[in-house]
């Protein structure tokens, strides 16, 4: 990597603190834009893509390490946003609207659909343009039904 053993050292305890660093900044950005661009899906999508496309590969190296199950990252970052106490009944309404079947399962569905779709397009070196991966999640539910609610709204 180009730097020496106390370098590392000095910044890190092992090798698996520095890859959970490098995880919790890169979600710790994708949240701030979540703030920025709050008031639709696509904005809020192409903002966050352009973020992991610039720093792809990063993102790619950490989807590859053993030692982060980053396609896990991804559902969590997806479920702490969707299940946040001020998106739980616009997540219900999106859901019910979606799908014809219980909650817990169209959730299911949902989070496994959208990290899926990510996950591929990361492990694929991020290939496709922002607004590409963004259209092609767009287009696999109907999210009229959805926009993000501030406890300020």
């Amino acid at each position: 990597a180009g730097i020496n053993r106390g370098t590392f050292y000095l910044h890190y305890e092992d090798k698996y603190q520095m890859n959970e660093s490098f995880r919790s900044e890169i979600i710790s950005q994708l949240y701030i834009f979540l703030e920025k661009e709050r008031e639709s899906p696509r904005k809020f999508m192409l903002a966050n893509f352009y973020i992991l496309r610039s720093i792809k590969r990063l993102i790619n190296a950490l989807s590859q390490s053993h030692y982060i199950d980053f396609r896990d990252a991804i559902r969590e970052f997806l479920s702490n946003i969707i299940l946040s106490e001020n998106q739980k009944e616009t997540t219900h309404h999106f859901l019910s609207e979606n799908f014809q079947i219980p909650h817990k399962y169209a959730l299911e569905i949902f989070l496994s659909s959208i990290e899926g779709i990510i996950s591929l397009w990361i492990a694929g070196g991020a290939q496709e343009e922002s607004e590409e991966i963004t259209d092609i999640i767009l287009s696999t539910y109907n999210y009229e039904y959805w926009r993000y609610q501030s406890k300020e709204d």
